[in-house]
Order: C-alpha cells, then structure tokens, then sequence
C-alpha cells in the first residue's frame, strides 16, 4: 500500500496517515484525541473524550468521521447547526495555510461531521450522475425528515430524483444535495442506508 500523505503528527495534536482504498476512495486513519484550537460546546466535547476513555480495545478501528468541504462556511455552520440539529463542537484553523484552511468539528450521533473550509473557492463538487465508487452520500437519522428536508432546501438544498446515487430508493427517508452538492440521505430513527 502506496500513502498518500505518509504518517505524521498534525495540528490538533494527532497522527494522521492517509491512503486510498482499492475502489480509489480517499481514507484516513486518526489515533489520539483531537484538541481543539476553539472550544465551542466544552461539555459536549468533555463526554465524548469520556466515553473513548470508556470503550474497550483503544486499538480498535472505528468509522467516525465524514468530512465535507463547504464554500461558505457561516452557512453550513447554520444548516448542519441549527437546521439539522448537529451540536457545535470545535475547530482546528491551520495558520500560515495560503488558501485559509480551517476544520470546524460538528457532533453527529456517535460520529462527527467534519467541516472544511476555505479563504479560496473550492473545486466544484464531483457530479451526481458519474459512476464512481467509495462514500457517496452522508446519512443523518432524524425523528422529523420532512422539517430536516425543509432546512437543506431553504439553505440552497434540493431534492435528488432517485436515479441518482443517495436518492430515493423506496425505502424510508429522503435524498437531497446540501448548497456545495454533498449528498445527504436523511433517514427516520433505527434506518440504516443499507435497510
């Protein structure tokens, strides 16, 4: 296996390696507890460093994070915060980075959206209907989908036909791409993707 970004100590105090996975998806391994550069919700950040200081077998792999890369940072901040629900945890500013890179954490259930932002436009998002392989689409369960759908869409959202990859497939829930064309598949309580 060839890194593609080899193992190294970065900001916010953790080892980091990354690699891509035989169908060409981007993963990354990340061991030690993040340290914010800003706090901004200390007691949710407190229980969850508590809870991985509880679960057995500190060895053991987990999926934790997704990441997505936003063009406007204050409203993705307010559609995933205060639209779908999602508790502000901190963020991590690289000084010095030209383009103006800042990671800002938000609390996903058990996981974490990581949210990346820029000084600089982004790439364009890669298209809906092209087949490719590796995470298509952020799942979000949510007791009101029909309330979560009406935020993504007032925040510049819009709904996918079911042809395309995360739409809807008979199945509960909705499909929609947020402002910057991050599939979002939003599911009722106890609903997987692959239910």
């Amino acid at each position: 296996m060839e890194f593609t970004i080899a193992p190294m100590t970065a900001l916010g105090d953790v080892r980091i390696v990354f690699f891509t996975d035989p169908d060409g998806a981007l993963v990354e391994l990340v061991s030690r507890p993040l340290r914010y550069t800003t706090v901004w919700d200390e007691q949710q950040v407190a229980a969850r460093r508590e809870r991985d200081r509880r679960e057995p077998g500190d060895d053991a792999l987990r999926l934790d994070h997704a990441a997505t890369t936003v063009a406007d940072l204050d409203a993705a901040l307010a559609l995933y915060g205060e639209g779908l629900g999602l508790g502000r945890l901190g963020q991590v500013p690289h000084p010095g980075d030209e383009r103006g890179y800042v990671r800002s954490y938000l609390a996903a259930g058990e996981g974490v959206l990581e949210v990346f932002s820029y000084d600089v436009p982004p790439l364009p998002p890669a298209a809906l209907d092209v087949p490719r392989r590796g995470l298509r689409a952020v799942a979000l369960s949510t007791a009101d989908v029909d309330g979560a759908a009406a935020a993504v869409l007032a925040a510049g959202g819009r709904d996918l036909p079911g042809d395309l990859p995360g739409g809807p497939t008979g199945g509960p829930g909705r499909a929609l791409a947020d402002r910057d064309g991050t599939v979002l598949r939003l599911l009722p309580p106890g609903w997987s993707p692959a239910a």
